[in-house]
């Protein structure tokens, strides 16, 4: 089966591009998703964060309080480096749990972090990077998530750059036209991963 990790900064459209993928019958594991469930389900994890962030990271329901570790782990980078320490591994080992469950020509991977990991990334055959401008991408966020500015500047802070995402990049979708054109360019890749599929994996079902 072909790995497909996909990637691009917040406001990009890679959840977009996701969604399309799912909607073409393409199985998708989202990194992000498997953080928010590790934090809820996973006790030790949930243990070390509350020691490490304090009690008042967590919310009426004892629970994490996703918005105010959002703020302060793009505030500090340090709690956010120590956060993604704890995580990450976590992350790769249940994404590979999913990766051997998948029974499909390729599968797509959405890892927001792919670019800051890359070298510690050996189980992906493809990167494919969602890009759009900069002046895009804040006017998205601003749209989706009524971030501040500040808190717009502190989140792109903390990412890699676009130069340095598409460094990485096997395949590139500038998204900074239409959803029917970014669709097109969605469905052209998903084209061009059966293909590869079918010629590095011959004996895979090449139907999704």
């Amino acid at each position: 089966m072909l790995r497909i990790g996909l990637t691009g900064g917040i406001g990009s459209g890679k959840s977009t591009v996701a969604y399309y993928f799912t909607m073409l019958g393409v199985p998708i594991a989202d990194a992000d998703e498997i953080a928010r469930e590790i934090t809820i389900s996973n006790k030790i994890v949930f243990r070390k964060i509350k020691t490490h962030f304090g009690k008042e990271i967590l919310n009426e329901e004892n629970s994490i309080d996703r918005p105010k570790l959002r703020r302060l782990i793009f505030k500090y980078s340090k709690k956010r480096r120590w956060l993604e320490h704890l995580l990450h591994p976590i992350i790769i080992s249940v994404l590979k749990t999913k990766i051997r469950k998948i029974n499909a020509p390729y599968c797509v991977l959405v890892m927001p972090l792919l670019t800051e990991t890359f070298h510690s990334i050996n189980f992906l055959d493809r990167i494919l990077v969602v890009d759009a401008p900069l002046s895009l991408q804040i006017q998205r966020i601003k749209m989706r998530n009524r971030f501040s500015d500040n808190q717009i500047r502190l989140i792109l802070k903390s990412q890699s750059n676009s130069t340095e995402r598409l460094s990485i990049a096997d395949d590139i979708i500038v998204n900074d036209k239409t959803f029917s054109i970014l669709w097109k360019m969605v469905f052209r890749l998903h084209c061009l991963y059966l293909k590869l599929a079918k010629k590095h994996f011959p004996s895979l079902n090449n139907s999704i």
